[in-house]
């Protein structure tokens, strides 16, 4: 079970370092 709920949060914890990128690029642009 613990390994399944990595497998989950692999993706995840990627997807919110892209938004988190994504949302760093929005803010320079609007400064």
């Amino acid at each position: 079970l613990e390994e399944n709920e990595n497998l989950v949060l692999t993706p995840f914890e990627k997807n919110l370092d892209i938004w988190r990128q994504l949302w760093r690029v929005l803010e320079r642009s609007d400064l």
